[in-house]
C-alpha cells in the first residue's frame, strides 16, 4: 500500500519500506515523486536484498538521492560501487541493547 501525504513540490521526501528486492516498485515511486516536483527523495528500508537486475536499474536511475538500509543482509560486491547512494546502518547497538534487556 502506498500513501502519499501532502504536497511534495520543492520538498525533500522520505519513502520507508520493509525491504528492497529488485527495486522496481521503489524506483517507480521515486520517479513519480520527482515528476510531481519533489526536490530530493531518500529511501529507507530494513532489508536491502538487491536481487535480480537491481544494480543495473539503480545505475540508470539517478532520481533516488540515497538509499539507507540496515546491515541485516550481507552487502553484495556490486553495492560497493554505490557508496555515495547506498548507506548501511548497523543494527549492532540495537541488538546489544535488547539482548542486555532480555538478559537482565
Amino acid at each position: 500500500m502506498t500513501l502519499l501525504q501532502g504536497e511534495v513540490k520543492d520538498l525533500d521526501c522520505l519513502i520507508m519500506d520493509d525491504m528492497i528486492d529488485t527495486g522496481g516498485t521503489i524506483m517507480k515511486c521515486v520517479d513519480y515523486l520527482k515528476s510531481i516536483g519533489a526536490k530530493r527523495v531518500f529511501v529507507y528500508a530494513t532489508h536491502g536484498l538487491f536481487n535480480g537486475n537491481f544494480f543495473n536499474l539503480f545505475k540508470e536511475n539517478k532520481t533516488i538521492d540515497c538509499i539507507y538500509v540496515s546491515d541485516s543482509v550481507l552487502e553484495k560486491e556490486e553495492e560497493k560501487v554505490f557508496t555515495e547512494r547506498i548507506k548501511r546502518i548497523s543494527l549492532a547497538s540495537l541488538l546489544i541493547k535488547y539482548i542486555d534487556e532480555i538478559d537482565n
